[in-house]
Formats: C-alpha cells, structure tokens, sequence
C-alpha cells in the first residue's frame, strides 16, 4: 500500500506542475540542468525558470540508485521538500537551506524553491 501511494503521490505532483510535462526537446535543453553529483549511482537535475508555466521557480530532482546514503551539493538556496524517504507531501513546510546533504538509499528527492 505504501508503494501504491508513493506512485499516486507522483503522477499528483505531475499532474499539478507542468516543468514535469516539457513537450519538446528545445524546452528541456531550455530548462534541464544536470548537477555534478561526483557519484555515479546519483543523479541530480533541476528543471529552471519556471519550467513550462509552472508556478514554482526551480525544481530539484535527485535519485539515489545505490544501496547505501550518498551526500551530493545542491545550491545555497531555500528549498521546500516535495519528496523524501518514499513520501510526497505537495502541501509540505520542510525546508532546506541547500550545501551538502544526504539522500537515502534507493530513493528519490524532490525539491522545490519560489
């Protein structure tokens, strides 16, 4: 049930934000920047500007396919988180502040700044 809620959190927050719904190639080259996450079993990307329409400034994916807590640096910034350890909370008040900091094992990331 947890996994099944997990998913529907997903296609939620793909469904409210459009910068997850790029139609063309030109619009990700645009807004897609990949992170330097130094760990090969990371991968790290925001989708900028407003990406597509959507109302949140930037957005920051990240994935963490290992087995074990990898660290990655993400900018010095104000970010509200979406998504972390298998739950998605569109409406949440958790902050990060940006620099150095850890993911869990096989688990995704989801940020978000104004």
């Amino acid at each position: 049930m947890i996994f099944f809620d997990y998913i529907r959190g997903l296609i939620a927050l793909r469904k409210v934000h459009p910068a997850f719904r790029i139609p063309t190639v030109e619009g990700l080259q645009q807004c897609l920047h990949f992170l330097d996450t130094c760990d090969s079993g990371v991968i790290a990307y925001t989708l900028g500007e407003y990406a597509n329409g959507d109302v949140w400034k930037e957005i920051l994916v990240a994935y963490n396919g290992n087995r074990h807590q990898a660290e990655i640096n993400i900018p010095e910034q104000e970010w509200t988180v979406v998504c972390s350890d298998g739950q998605i909370n569109l409406d949440s008040q958790e902050h990060l502040h940006g620099g150095n900091i850890q993911i869990a094992p096989s688990s995704a990331l989801i940020l978000y700044r104004q």
